[in-house]
């Protein structure tokens, strides 16, 4: 995570009593301990991100007149069973806590780092109550307990808490509850609470109780994100497993996450890769140019479409009423880059996949489909636009957006178009359902028109080629443990320049 050694670096400030400047200069000295284990990259950003926390922060205290500021390790609140039956449950929250004085009142506060825009974020009154509840209600770990027995607690125990004491900072009841969500990229600071402990039992009771219910009861199980550090995940049988899918024999490196966009931006650059992986802040421009700003937009478009009910094929009144003026999504496109994608849109038409199909038919869109392949301890993941049922077997479309006029891929079909290869792999995995008439639809939008592709996954040849195709740039990836970038052409294009170490070098070879 990003956050370790940004966590790490603000502990030393406020727990172990270092200066802002020593705690920094020592994250800058070429044999310290960041330096050995982090990537020179994300050194450059905990370092930004640690100083411009740290003024806010500062500043924030100055302002509101804050006394007795005792920086403290997060609350959890505990549940107690409620029958011999049933354990203790505990509700934890994450970031940066701390307790003071402002005016007459004794306030906790809890300030939630993220890397990107504040304004990036939407928090439901679930997750926001829920926090204001277990810091007003919560209680401080007995730290030197845990420590002492740390493997008993890490393996389900119930947390040892610290009673009320009023020599122990953070141990007694507040009279002011305050959540925070800071940026690390501008700054900002988004407050998502601020109230009494009444206050906070209250917005937990009518939004953030349920919630909590909702989820001890659920007993639905979708294969995803969560099965990556998922305990349970080895005798689930709702986890597709696939022994060597990706053609690696190597339990040896950490539990990790493969897709199709790992392999392609590893493939570029690894530094890249790298620097996705832990969420770094992106150049916008960089980022979104007008290519993917329009394949953005007509996705999101689509999205809304497939997911009407009934289910029903789109047409002409589904289209942009201006073409050179509309929204897709958060996307909004103006002009031609506007007219160029609502044509992309009109070409949509010829092969909706709801074309036929019954209303009832089942299909859902931006679906995730997961897999594990034990013999590397990696999960794998594909984004399906859409997944539908025809027939009675269940097939995947893929939507791609280009201006380009003529496509000319020919053979280079699946190294092209990753996700089509990893789609192959995922059938044969178990991961989507194998029918009669299934299918990998690669559905290629221009403004002139569309192109359809169909592939069979039950194909030998097929799913051969599929493995050929993923195999390479899934061991480079699984194998890398350096990150280096590689300067040249991807530079041109790279959101994550500024965190770079090698970043004025690849200008060079743009030049």
């Amino acid at each position: 995570m990003s956050f370790d050694p940004f966590n790490r670096l603000l502990d030393l400030i406020e727990f172990e009593g270092l200066s802002d400047d020593d705690a920094l200069t020592g994250l800058s000295e070429p044999n310290a301990f960041f330096h050995r284990l982090v990537h020179e990259g994300l050194v450059t950003w905990v370092d930004q991100a640690v100083r411009r926390y740290r003024d806010v922060f500062l500043a924030d205290m100055v302002a509101i007149g804050a006394r007795d500021v005792v920086a403290v390790r997060p609350w959890v609140h505990q549940v107690p069973p409620s029958d011999a039956s049933s354990r203790t449950h505990e509700l934890c929250v994450w970031g940066r806590a701390y307790t003071y004085r402002s005016s007459s009142r004794l306030v906790r506060e809890l300030r939630v780092p993220v890397t990107g825009s504040t304004e990036d974020r939407l928090r439901s009154d679930a997750e926001k109550s829920t926090m204001a509840y277990v810091v007003a209600m919560g209680s401080l770990i007995d730290n030197a307990s845990f420590d002492r027995q740390r493997g008993r607690y890490l393996g389900g125990m119930p947390f040892p808490v610290l009673p009320p004491d009023p020599h122990i900072a953070g141990t007694t009841p507040p009279d002011l509850v305050r959540v925070l969500e800071v940026s690390c990229t501008d700054g900002a600071v988004a407050p998502l609470f601020q109230g009494s402990v009444e206050t906070a039992e209250a917005y937990f009771a009518e939004h953030g109780r349920t919630a909590i219910r909702d989820l001890f009861r659920s007993t639905a199980r979708r294969p995803g994100y969560d099965c990556l550090e998922c305990k349970e995940r080895k005798v689930c049988d709702r986890l597709p497993r696939y022994g060597g899918m990706l053609g690696i024999s190597d339990v040896s490196r950490p539990r990790r996450v493969y897709t199709a966009t790992t392999g392609r931006y590893h493939d570029e650059c690894a530094a890249q890769e790298h620097f996705r992986t832990l969420r770094l802040p992106v150049d916008d421009v960089r980022e979104t140019p007008s290519a993917v700003r329009q394949g953005n937009a007509v996705h999101a478009w689509l999205q809304r479409l497939h997911d009407r009910v009934p289910r029903r094929p789109c047409t002409t009144d589904d289209l942009p009423e201006d073409p050179r003026h509309w929204t897709g999504g958060s996307w909004r496109l103006e002009g031609a880059e506007a007219e160029n994608a609502a044509a992309m849109l009109a070409s949509h038409l010829e092969v909706c996949p709801y074309l036929g199909l019954a209303p009832e038919a089942p299909a859902h869109t931006e679906r995730v489909i997961a897999a594990d392949d034990p013999h590397c301890d990696t999960l794998v993941i594909a984004h399906a636009d859409l997944v539908y049922r025809r027939s009675g077997s269940w097939n995947y479309r893929e939507v791609k957006t280009t201006s380009l006029k003529r496509i000319t891929d020919g053979d280079l079909l699946l190294s092209r178009y990753q996700q089509t290869a990893l789609a192959i792999l995922l059938y044969e995995a178990g991961a989507i359902p194998l029918g009669p008439l299934s299918a990998v639809e690669l559905e290629i939008l221009t403004p002139h028109g569309p192109d359809l592709r169909i592939l069979d996954p039950r194909s030998p040849a097929l799913r051969e080629e599929a493995r050929r195709t993923v195999r390479p740039w899934a061991a480079a990836w699984h194998a890398d443990a350096a990150h280096l970038a590689n300067p040249g052409p991807a530079c041109r294009r790279c959101p994550y320049h500024q965190w770079c170490p090698s970043a004025e070098a690849g200008e060079e070879v743009k030049k």
